[in-house]
């Protein structure tokens, strides 16, 4: 798993063996991630021209940093100790006071919970093709605080390296409906169709898709359908055959 960090944004990912072009090119638009950010691997600068050379590795950490952005830093810190050396001159002509901001705490604005109602099940053996079938997922609840906003939405998968001991090939096919069953557009093309569905693999174990709301509603994600090709049945350890699915939920 890769660690990758660009200002607030943070994601663990399985892309372990892509470049760091790769994954500049994967994570442009989900972080803002601009042309200029400078891309350094375990704390080391990687220029440019070696982005598309340098592969990545399990637990490596990719850091995405703006060149010159500590250099507010530098120059806040330049004033604070040009006030502090010419302190003396004005130690007894200041005044002072205090206040507190009120602020209002709430709960989440969007809250997700596993969801086992018809939860997807299936059965492997060794060198197997097979259905994955259908099920549901998760829940996402943005009623119970009324929140009205646009929702942006990341499943991964989180034991892709247990899943490739037992899969060669693994195709997961996500779709979203609202509380009344209606699908909902997650490809943000303004039509609702067959399209409005998102696809995870071992090979690309994380997708980001946005749902837009005029108002707060609630969601079910879940299992459409999906494939498999198994490995040769060669020491597969209990459970390694069943994907854990992460999912989390930002304002967009």
């Amino acid at each position: 798993m890769i660690e990758i960090k660009y200002k607030s944004n943070f994601e663990v990912s399985d892309i372990d063996g892509q470049s760091i072009a790769d994954a500049r090119e994967q994570y442009k638009n989900s972080f803002n991630l601009t042309g200029k950010a400078i891309a350094y691997l375990n704390g080391k600068k990687v220029t440019a021209a070696d982005e598309a050379a340098t592969i990545l590795k399990d637990k490596d950490t990719l850091l995405f940093k703006v060149a010159g952005s500590h250099r507010v830093a530098y120059l806040v810190g330049a004033l604070v100790l040009a006030l502090a050396i010419s302190g003396g001159v004005f130690a007894y002509g200041f005044t002072n006071a205090s206040v507190t901001i009120g602020v209002t705490t709430h709960s989440n604005f969007a809250d997700v919970s596993a969801n086992a109602t018809s939860a997807p099940h299936w059965s492997v053996r060794g060198l197997e093709k097979g259905s994955t079938g259908g099920g549901t997922l998760f829940d996402l609840n943005t009623t119970a605080s009324g929140y009205p906003g646009d929702l942006s939405v990341t499943v991964m998968m989180a034991n892709t390296n247990q899943l490739v001991s037992v899969y060669r090939n693994l195709t997961l096919i996500l779709s979203v409906k609202d509380s009344a069953g209606n699908p909902v557009d997650i490809n943000n093309d303004g039509l609702v169709n067959a399209s409005d569905v998102t696809v995870l693999t071992l090979e690309n174990g994380t997708v980001t898709f946005s749902i837009n709301q005029t108002a707060a509603k609630n969601y079910t994600i879940s299992l459409s359908s999906g494939s498999y090709i198994c490995n040769p049945a060669n020491g597969w350890t209990s459970g390694a055959g069943a994907p854990q699915l992460y999912c989390e939920v930002a304002q967009r």
